[in-house]
């Protein structure tokens, strides 16, 4: 028999009331984190609600019923924690790109907390990164108060076991307040340690990792290392030493990390002043000198030119905006410059406009891929140019108003006299 649904339907078409629909299903972005952020919410709303109530002076019990609320409010706290671990659990698997599907197999079969802490400490075990370590305690004292209570997930969603014994009969109250506190302070702790998580699976998506050293890792001991021109076997004994005693690292792994280093577009820029940019560099620093211009002067940018600064420039985005770290130049010069092979003359000159408008964002770049030297070049080209306009300034150096507008024009004869020959 076929029914009309209207218990799960839609509200009616009306504006008043549709903004009471809940997107589920393929509708809109739903997956693992609407649970967890769903279950940790209610959680605290109903917490808050009930002692909110609680403490009002008329208080009668009616509406809410600490000894009936404390089952619903606490098995969703619960239930939080069990598909964070599980979450979490997923997660780490993926950096160092694990095949997941035991993994999630076993998660499907269990809501044993202890069992998800043993997976989850042996899947941060495995990264073996550091910055995770800095959580275990804390998550481990939550879980571990939760399972001593509640090992399955049965103990707040039915009154009796599967042996029929009554649940809960070592405990005669349970404080909603002081737990409404405890709870909080973890769904902090749970969502800094999603954002490190989040974070985490962009940095080793670029493969710039070790068996036992992350991407921050490597880059520490780039830090530490001489000049790349001193790297004889007993400079670097001492090196190898330390990352030993610091990392744990041996002879091996310590060679891979200094092949990294050299192969590492901004790695090799900590311990060099190589320049590996796929664009001649005094192309590229007329390039800066040109975006102050008006009218641009003609430098015969190539497409493939074009792509190297457009690539930097999106480099320059922040991590937590534009997903890109320094490894991704390569990937990012093809992406441009097959669109600019594609693209019609219109097009590609509204590109080019947009280059030439984010000289910020190309500097940017060249900052977070290393590129000190030639951004020192950059920064004398620039010096020198403006003391010159000011040596030869016939304006009144006071006249704010005039000042930039005969400045801009001896800039340009400077630029077509001096910086293009």
């Amino acid at each position: 028999m076929k029914i009309k649904n209207t218990l799960f339907g839609s509200e009616v078409k009306r504006s008043d009331v549709s903004k009471y629909n809940a997107c589920v299903g393929n509708n809109g972005w739903v997956g693992m984190h609407s649970y967890i952020d769903g279950f940790q919410s209610s959680t605290v709303i109903l917490l808050e609600s009930l002692i909110k109530d609680v403490d009002k002076e008329d208080f009668d019990g009616f509406t809410w019923c600490l000894d009936t609320c404390v089952y619903p409010i606490l098995f969703s706290a619960r239930h939080f924690l069990e598909l964070f671990l599980k979450q979490q659990i997923l997660r780490i698997s993926y950096l160092k790109n694990k095949n997941d599907y035991e993994i999630k197999l076993k998660l499907l079969k269990t809501h044993d907390t202890h069992k998800l802490w043993k997976s989850f400490l042996a899947e941060v075990k495995e990264v073996s990164d550091s910055r995770l370590n800095e959580y275990l305690n804390k998550i481990h004292i939550f879980t571990l108060e939760f399972h001593n209570i509640d090992s399955t997930g049965e103990t707040f969603r039915y009154p009796y076991n599967q042996t029929n014994s009554l649940h809960l009969t070592k405990h005669s109250v349970i404080g909603l307040k002081r737990f409404y506190e405890q709870f909080l302070k973890f769904s902090k702790l749970a969502s800094e340690f999603s954002y490190l998580t989040d974070y985490l699976l962009l940095e080793y998506r670029v493969g710039t990792y070790t068996k036992y050293l992350s991407r921050n890792d490597i880059e520490q001991i780039a830090l530490s290392l001489p000049k790349k021109d001193n790297w004889k076997s007993q400079n670097l004994k001492k090196h190898q030493l330390d990352a030993k005693n610091k990392y744990g690292i041996g002879s091996r792994e310590f060679k891979e990390v200094l092949e990294i280093i050299k192969k590492n577009i901004e790695f090799n820029n900590i311990v060099s002043n190589e320049y590996t940019l796929n664009i001649n560099e005094q192309k590229l620093i007329k390039f800066c000198l040109n975006c102050l211009m008006e009218p641009k002067q003609d430098l015969n940018l190539s497409l493939s030119d074009l792509a190297v600064i457009r690539a930097i420039q999106e480099i320059s985005v922040p991590i937590i905006d534009g997903k890109y770290f320094s490894e991704d130049i390569h990937y990012l010069t093809e992406h441009y410059y097959k669109g600019y092979e594609n693209s019609n003359e219109y097009a590609l000159e509204e590109e080019v406009d947009y280059i030439y408008e984010n000289l910020n964002r190309t500097i940017n770049g060249l900052k977070k891929l290393r590129q000190t030297n030639t951004l020192n070049k950059i920064h004398i080209a620039f010096k020198n140019l403006f003391v010159c306009l000011l040596k030869n300034h016939k304006d009144d150096p006071l006249d704010i108003e005039s000042r930039p507008r005969s400045a801009r024009n001896q800039f340009e004869d400077m630029f077509k006299d001096i910086i293009f020959n």
